[in-house]
């Protein structure tokens, strides 16, 4: 059994990380308990009645308090990092800890062979990947991160509105608020950026009705993008989330958040890492494979 026992960043680097051990789990028979998924897991089917957020999941009648999950997630957090520190490794319990630039893959077979060995391994790091277990059982990642009924409720409502006389719908994730520090500003972009960026994108499709669905972490983003080829998300990180994994085509700065997007739905992405750049229809791509950055919402 593994127990997941840190968090690497917010919600879509959680969702990235606990799908790994998903499907590592579904491809070795291994059971997986993550705690570290407590404040985002009474968003999503699979979680919200489940307080070890385990895979394969665990339903009670009733929604675990929150801070029964908090509660949970130290415990583990602490107890792992009192393991390494102490150099505990007895016949029941490991930890396998790593930095944030080093990575573990979970289907090298001494990983394989350490979980069938030891009954609790404890896991702490980022970059745990399982790139062909992902590939292989994405369905049931997906399936897994269904979010709840409300939510899909609100992500139909934007999609139909935002699809309403429009014969393709670009999705656009405007990343600001965090990102002015992240990395030194690196991928922090002006609204006239993007406005650039989407101007060009629409001359892409020049037979089409496009609309653009906005999502962003600013504040006064829908000020700066108004008219009727603009629509936006319902506002909330999971519904935004899940209403741009429903568009046609994404854009964004290299983020979880879009990455999450793209390989959730099956759609082409196109990351802007230069933001004089104008894009090409063969720089969309699906996303598929182990995040290269290191933050998202």
């Amino acid at each position: 059994m593994f127990i997941v026992a840190n968090k690497p960043g917010q919600l879509a680097n959680r969702l990235f990380l606990f799908s790994k051990f998903i499907a590592f789990a579904k491809e070795y028979n291994v059971r997986i308990l993550n705690p570290s998924f407590d404040e985002y897991a009474e968003l999503f089917q699979s979680t919200s009645r489940d307080l070890l957020c385990s895979y394969p999941s665990s339903q009670s009648y009733f929604s675990p308090h929150t801070e029964a999950r908090k509660l949970l997630y130290y415990f583990t957090y602490y107890l792992a990092r009192t393991l390494v520190r102490l150099k505990i490794n007895g016949n029941h319990l490991k930890t396998i800890s790593i930095d944030w630039d080093v990575e573990c893959r979970l289907d090298d077979p001494e990983i394989v062979g350490m979980i069938r060995k030891w009954q609790v391994v404890f896991a702490q790091g980022w970059q745990f990947n399982c790139d062909a277990a992902l590939q292989k059982h994405a369905s049931y990642v997906r399936e897994h991160f269904t979010p709840l009924e409300k939510h899909l409720r609100a992500i139909s409502d934007a999609i139909s509105a935002a699809r309403t006389g429009a014969d393709l719908l670009i999705g656009v994730h405007v990343r600001h608020g965090d990102y002015k520090q992240f990395l030194g500003g690196k991928y922090y972009y002006e609204f006239e950026k993007y406005g650039s960026i989407i101007e060009h994108v629409e001359g892409l499709f020049p037979s089409r009705r496009v609309r653009f669905l906005v999502c962003s972490n600013a504040s006064e983003y829908e000020r700066k993008f108004s008219g009727s080829r603009f629509s936006f998300g319902p506002g909330t990180p999971v519904e935004d989330l899940y209403s741009l994994a429903r568009c046609d085509y994404l854009i964004g700065p290299p983020s979880t958040f879009t990455l999450w997007a793209s390989f959730y739905g099956n759609v082409p992405l196109y990351q802007i890492s230069d933001p004089d750049r104008k894009p090409l229809l063969e720089d969309f791509s699906l996303y598929f494979g182990t995040p290269d950055v290191r933050s998202s919402v």
